[in-house]
C-alpha cells in the first residue's frame, strides 16, 4: 500500500505533469478542459500550501518548485493598486480580500521555514492589502471582495490568525490591535452562540447568511491557539477545544468515519487539529487527520486524481483539477506528520 507521503508526492506530481502550460510557468485549473486559460488565485494558494508541506520535508526537491511558483504569481500582482494586492486572474483588477489573505498565511509560514526575508516582506505587503478591506460599516470587519458587498467569516479568520501570525514574528503593535479588532468583530457578528460555530457572512443590510464552513471555525481554532500560545491564558485553549468539539460533532460523516466536505475545507479544518493535537498533547485529533486521509484515499481515481468534494453519502467523480490535487496533497502530507 502507498503510503501518505507517496500519495502526496504523486497529487504534487499530477498538477506538474498535466496542469501546467507548456513551456510556461503558468497553470491550467483543470483538465482537460477548463472554463479560462489559466488558474485562479485561490487554488494556486493551495498548490503554494502543498508545495510548503513538502519543502518541510525535502527542501532540496521542493523549495525550487515553490520559488518557480512565485513567478506565476508575479502575473496576478497588481502594484498599481493601492495598496498592491493579488487579483483573481492576471490583469483582471477583480481583488479578493480572502483569497489575498491565503497568501499571507503561506508567505509567513515560508518565512518561518527558510529565514528568507523576502517572504516576510511578501507576507506584510500581501496583509496590508487584507487590512485596507476593513472599515466601521456594520461596526468594522474586513469585506470579501472589493466590490464591497458583503463581511466574511473567510476574509476575516485569516486575516485575524495572520495579524496574530505578524505579530508573533515581529512584535510589531500594530498586528496585534488589528487582530483584537477583527476578533472582537467576529466572535460579536458572526458566531453561532449556540455551538460556537462560524457563520458565512453579513450583508451590508445587516443580513447574516448563517451557512456553515469547515474552514471558518478551523481558522478561529488556530486564532485561539495563537491567542494561547501568546498569553498563555487557559481561556483561549478552552475555546479552542471547545470549537474543534463542535466543529467535529458538526462535519464528521459517520458512514466515512471522517471530516466531509469540499476539499480545501476540510483541509483547513485537519490543519487546525494538527496545531491542537501539538498545543494539547492530544492524539484524538491526529486519529480525525488519519481517518479522513484514509477516506480520501479510497476516493482516487487509477490515474491519481480526487473529488473537489469529500463526501460519503454521494460521492463525487474524481476530476483533474488543481484544488482536489494540491488539497489531497496538503492532507497527505498531514496525515503523514499525524503519528
Amino acid at each position: 500500500m502507498e503510503t501518505y507521503t507517496h500519495l502526496a508526492e504523486d497529487a504534487l506530481q499530477r498538477i506538474e505533469s498535466t496542469l501546467r502550460v507548456d513551456n510556461s510557468t503558468m497553470y491550467r485549473e483543470r483538465a482537460p478542459r477548463a472554463e479560462l486559460p489559466y488558474a485562479t488565485l485561490w487554488p494556486l494558494s493551495m498548490w503554494q500550501s502543498a508545495l510548503i508541506y513538502a519543502a518541510q520535508r525535502d527542501t532540496q526537491r521542493y523549495l525550487p518548485t515553490f520559488r518557480r511558483l512565485q513567478k506565476t504569481l508575479l502575473a496576478y500582482w497588481d502594484e498599481k493598486h493601492s495598496p498592491p494586492g493579488f487579483d483573481a486572474y492576471p490583469g483582471g483588477n477583480d481583488k479578493y480580500y480572502d483569497d489575498n489573505a491565503w497568501m499571507v498565511l503561506n508567505y509567513v509560514q515560508m518565512y518561518e521555514m527558510t529565514r528568507d526575508r523576502q517572504w516576510l516582506k511578501w507576507a506584510q505587503d500581501v496583509h496590508r492589502f487584507v487590512w485596507s478591506g476593513w472599515d466601521e460599516q456594520l461596526g468594522g470587519g474586513i469585506y470579501w471582495h472589493q466590490s464591497r458587498k458583503s463581511k466574511n467569516t473567510c476574509s476575516n479568520a485569516p486575516a485575524l490568525v495572520s495579524a496574530l501570525w505578524l505579530y508573533s514574528v515581529t512584535r510589531q503593535p500594530e498586528y496585534l490591535l488589528q487582530a483584537q479588532q477583527i476578533h472582537g468583530w467576529l466572535t460579536a457578528r458572526l458566531q453561532d452562540p449556540g455551538d460556537g460555530l462560524f457563520w458565512d457572512n453579513m450583508q451590508m443590510d445587516g443580513r447574516v447568511d448563517r451557512t456553515k464552513f469547515p474552514y471558518n471555525t478551523a481558522l478561529m481554532i488556530d486564532a485561539n491557539l495563537w491567542w494561547y500560545r501568546l498569553t498563555s491564558r487557559e481561556e483561549y485553549r478552552r475555546e479552542a477545544l471547545r470549537l474543534a468539539r463542535s466543529a467535529e460533532k458538526y462535519w464528521f460523516g459517520w458512514g466515512s468515519r471522517a471530516i466531509e466536505g469540499f476539499a480545501p475545507f476540510v483541509v483547513k479544518l485537519c490543519e487546525a487539529y494538527r496545531q491542537l493535537a501539538r498545543v494539547t498533547g492530544d492524539s484524538r485529533w491526529n486519529v480525525l487527520i488519519d481517518r479522513t486521509a484514509a477516506f480520501v484515499r479510497t476516493l482516487r481515481s487509477p490515474d491519481g486524481d480526487y473529488p473537489e468534494d469529500w463526501t460519503g453519502e454521494e460521492r463525487k467523480p474524481p476530476v483533474t483539477s488543481m484544488m482536489a490535487l494540491a488539497s489531497s496533497a496538503c492532507l497527505f502530507e498531514l496525515a503523514s506528520r499525524a503519528g
